[in-house]
């Protein structure tokens, strides 16, 4: 999936902080490239899957069971939003 991200002009970066490891999602229309536009935290048995409502504030977008799932769910909510 990482290859259709790019190509599509996303790009992904990870933390990994007392063992949580974060993917965070970027797209350049998104305040010029500046700020994620979504996150997935990886949680025993899933993700957890985070946008931004209009304020720039996390919205949780919910579980999912694979980080590609929640990658198109962050995705699908940014689109929704005119953020892409």
């Amino acid at each position: 999936m990482q290859k259709e991200l790019s190509r599509a002009g996303y790009r992904t970066t990870r933390e990994v902080d007392s063992g949580e490891e974060t993917v965070f999602l970027w797209h350049p229309a998104y305040h010029d490239g500046f700020m994620a536009i979504g996150w997935a935290i990886d949680y025993a048995g899933g993700w957890g899957a985070y946008g931004r409502n209009g304020n720039g504030d996390g919205v949780r977008l919910g579980r999912t069971d694979s980080l590609d799932q929640a990658v198109v769910a962050i995705i699908g909510w940014a689109a929704e939003h005119g953020q892409v």
